[in-house]
């Protein structure tokens, strides 16, 4: 076995696909059976160093991250769906604007309130925790339609796709 730059072994095992969790610090009791997660990408604009003669191309200074998303299977009480519902009615008011005031006075700090804090946790070929990735001041920018459907044979059980912002992540 060899050994990274970082003095850590190197692994043979591929990474699968198919094996992870995900928890929200604003809500932990609440299950996210999570069936697809897209990690988001990252970029580092050019910024120009500007010279007499032509603009010089440098590294950028500010990452922008792509959305994160998640898709999870509807839990027969709806609970994972109203969780963030709920979450995303108190950060727009569509009632009133008190919706949104009592979010800011619910809870004791501001991962309570307005954000959350999030990991996703990837197994390893022996379901154990892996690797860790945790996401700072999320908060959801979307939510898929339900789609019910009657005339299909089958029973088909529904997913739901969320969009989550962040202010960023990182591994632990």
């Amino acid at each position: 076995m060899t050994e990274t730059a970082y003095g850590q072994p190197t692994s043979y095992n591929p990474l699968s696909k198919i094996d992870y969790r995900f928890s929200l610090q604003r809500a932990p009791a609440t299950v996210f059976n999570i069936q697809r997660v897209i990690i988001p990408s990252l970029s580092l604009p050019s910024a120009d160093f500007q010279t007499p003669f032509s603009n010089l191309p440098m590294h950028g200074d500010k990452i922008q991250f792509s959305e994160f998303s998640i898709d999870f299977q509807l839990d027969e009480n709806m609970q994972n769906y109203k969780e963030i519902f709920n979450w995303m009615s108190s950060l727009g008011f569509p009632k009133d604007h008190t919706q949104h005031a009592k979010a800011l006075q619910s809870g004791p700090g501001r991962a309570d309130r307005l954000y959350s804090d999030g990991t996703l946790t990837i197994l390893n070929s022996a379901k154990n925790s892996n690797v860790v990735i945790n996401f700072y001041d999320m908060w959801p920018t979307s939510i898929s339609q339900l789609d019910f459907d009657t005339t299909l044979g089958d029973t088909e059980y529904l997913n739901v796709n969320v969009g989550f912002m962040f202010s960023r992540f990182d591994f632990a």
